[in-house]
């Protein structure tokens, strides 16, 4: 039965062919406004470019393309005869002659056919009022896509040995909500064109490929920051396991309190990520030190003391990290100058350093130590108060303070004795 199934492909591809043979003859002899040879050598030079050289345009998750706004600017100013031409000439390159005669022959004919049924509608109902041209241009492109799917499912379905594609559904749906989109940037290209020519349409369509550009090289920029960040804790956790669960919870305070403290949505995410990383200068830390049961020596706690600076070299050589090296630096300075490495004082230290150092020092009063055990609410709300003005700053202390007496962090708390027992 598969066999017979697949005998039917060479048969089916002729009938396409017939198909696209009889929609040229019909547009050819339509009646309509012949275009001039400039405009077709206009749109077919900017359509050729399209269909070779763009890459498609995501709109919330909703992915289109030139290809059908510009068709229907063509199908109304050039007639749906050129239009398809075009359509159809345009997908000719170098790699469609080497997939075989048939599948050429297939995939041309396809275009011709749903760009002639598409441009033929548009061309018969067109009346220039904004209402029903948007009607239509959205009629248009549902009936580009959904012949564009028939043919192809069908062809899918007699070259394969199972059945109908189980996404066939789906990209129906997802042909809907591209199509909507369509029709605003096909209009919006018709009326540009109607209104100020050739130069206005053009300076669109870059402005538009332009702007997709810098926001594609805006958000590969930032995940390969996240992809540095995620590489940089692997290493970390593969050091030592407790410094990644550490690096982590301090950037959950890290986004808790820059959030109360008014910062906004960006600076708060660049803060989340360069915490999960304030702690790796730790890697070059001698194993002996850094795991170390007991209280560490003078000498040793003067090479932990080098972790802020090792941490900044590590990350120095990463464009990313640029503007977040002294946050990495100075996350261990003191508010009254003691810290360390540069021994800055006060409003010299960046806030966001600033902010650091108590969401790390924090983490270690709540979570411990090896070999020191962790503090009650009461115990930890002293210990900030005391350290206030002197190791960390007073205002964002002060505002630490109020989340955990509003609760914030009730969960990680350990209760005192009498609260237990109450």
């Amino acid at each position: 039965m598969e066999t017979g199934k697949k005998k039917l492909v060479i048969p089916y591809i002729v009938l396409i062919s017939l198909l696209a043979l009889g929609m040229i003859g019909y547009l050819c002899n339509f009646h309509y406004a012949w275009p001039t040879w400039e405009d077709v050598i206009f749109f077919g030079v900017i359509f050729w470019i399209v269909t070779n050289y763009t890459s498609l345009i995501t709109v919330c998750s909703i992915t289109v393309s030139f290809k059908i706004p510009l068709l229907f600017v063509m199908a109304l100013t050039l007639g749906p005869f050129w239009a398809t031409m075009i359509g159809a000439v345009s997908g000719i390159s170098s790699k469609s002659l080497k997939n075989g005669v048939d599948e050429f022959l297939f995939n041309q004919s396809m275009v011709i056919l749903i760009s002639g049924l598409s441009g033929l509608y548009l061309q018969q109902t067109f009346t220039g009022e904004i209402v029903p041209l948007l009607i239509n241009f959205f009629i248009a492109g549902m009936i580009y896509s959904i012949s564009n799917l028939v043919i192809l499912t069908v062809i899918i379905y007699l070259s394969s040995d199972g059945d109908l594609p189980d996404k066939t559904f789906v990209y129906l749906f997802e042909s809907f909500r591209g199509v909507a989109v369509s029709v605003l940037l096909g209009y919006l290209l018709y009326q540009i064109y109607l209104s100020y020519g050739k130069i206005a349409l053009l300076v669109l369509m870059g402005s538009v490929l332009l702007l997709k550009n810098l926001i594609m090289t805006y958000f590969n920029q930032h995940n390969n920051f996240f992809q540095l960040i995620n590489s940089f804790m692997r290493v970390i956790d593969a050091k030592d396991h407790y410094t990644t669960d550490h690096c982590n919870r301090v950037s959950q305070y890290t986004a808790d309190l820059a959030k109360a403290l008014g910062f906004n949505r960006l600076k708060i995410a660049k803060l989340v990520q360069i915490a999960r990383l304030h702690d790796v200068g730790k890697i070059w830390i001698p194993d002996l030190i850094l795991n170390k049961p007991g209280k560490l020596t003078k000498e040793e706690y003067e090479i932990v003391k080098l972790h802020s600076l090792k941490g900044m070299e590590l990350l120095s050589e990463i464009k990313s990290f640029k503007d977040y090296l002294p946050i990495v630096r100075y996350h261990h300075e003191r508010y009254d100058g003691t810290g360390y490495p540069d021994n800055l004082k006060g409003e010299a230290i960046p806030i966001e350093a600033r902010l650091l150092a108590v969401c790390d020092a924090f983490d270690v009063m709540t979570y411990g130590r090896i070999y020191k055990p962790p503090m009650t609410k009461r115990e930890v709300i002293e210990e900030l108060k005391i350290c206030s003005g002197s190791q960390f700053d007073p205002g964002v202390v002060k505002v630490l303070l109020k989340l955990i007496i509003d609760g914030k962090y009730d969960h990680l708390m350990i209760r005192e004795k009498e609260e237990k027992h109450a």
